[in-house]
Formats: C-alpha cells, structure tokens, sequence
C-alpha cells in the first residue's frame, strides 16, 4: 500500500486521531500517574484483546518523530522533551502488557495496573 493508500483510509485516519487524543490526554495529565496509568492500561487491554503485539508500539515512534519534527512548532528542547515524554508512554504501555494479558488469562476484565502511581509519577519526572 503506497503512501497516498495511507491518506484515504479513513480506518488509518481515525485510528491515528485516536492515537493523537491519547498522547494529548496522557501528556496533558502526566502530573496525575493514576489517571495516566488508568489510561494506558485501557488502551492496553483494548490492544490485548485485538491480539496486538506490544512490539506493534514500537511501530508508530518515527511516524511520531516524523510528524513532531515535521509541524515546526518545536524548539530542540521541546522536541528533546516531547521524545523523552513519548518514548516514557510507549515504555510504560510495553510494560502493562504482561500484567494485563496475565490478568485476562486469568482474571477476566481487571484493570488495575503494576506499579504504583507515585513510582510512575517518579520515573517520568526523572526523566524531563
């Protein structure tokens, strides 16, 4: 599928907008680790049950790269920021895979997370 394919799939299109939601609802709310953790562990579990690999993640960081670079709105540093602030997401939805598709082998429909909230908190603010 060629690149103007990508364009006119309107599945693709509102699946990226959906991705765009996520990461502004998560970076907008980043100070709060529970709801951020809340977040991703539905997303998570939504992709666990479509039988989305967690590597599949790792798929849509030059596609992001790409269009961050590409809006001109950034400084070096923001973008330095923006990166660290994705890759941390991409990292910690990765991480939730294992608890949640142990949970829905097991437990059914749980959404709790691993890890607190304060060590989440923590580990994003050691990195920015």
């Amino acid at each position: 599928m060629g690149d103007q394919s990508f364009r006119n799939c309107s599945k693709l299109a509102a699946h990226g907008a959906n991705v765009l939601y996520m990461l502004t609802m998560t970076f907008d709310h980043i100070d709060d680790a529970e709801l951020v953790d809340a977040m991703l562990v539905r997303l998570v579990h939504s992709h666990v049950r479509r039988g989305i690999e967690p590597t599949a993640f790792d798929h849509i960081v030059r596609p992001f790269d790409e269009v961050a670079v590409g809006c001109g709105r950034f400084t070096s540093t923001e973008l330095t920021t923006l990166r660290k602030a994705f890759a941390y997401v991409k990292e910690r939805i990765q991480a939730l895979y294992e608890d949640v598709e142990a949970r829905e082998l097991f437990d059914g429909d749980d959404d709790s997370s691993s890890g607190t909230a304060s060590d989440t908190a923590s580990e994003f603010g050691a990195l920015i």
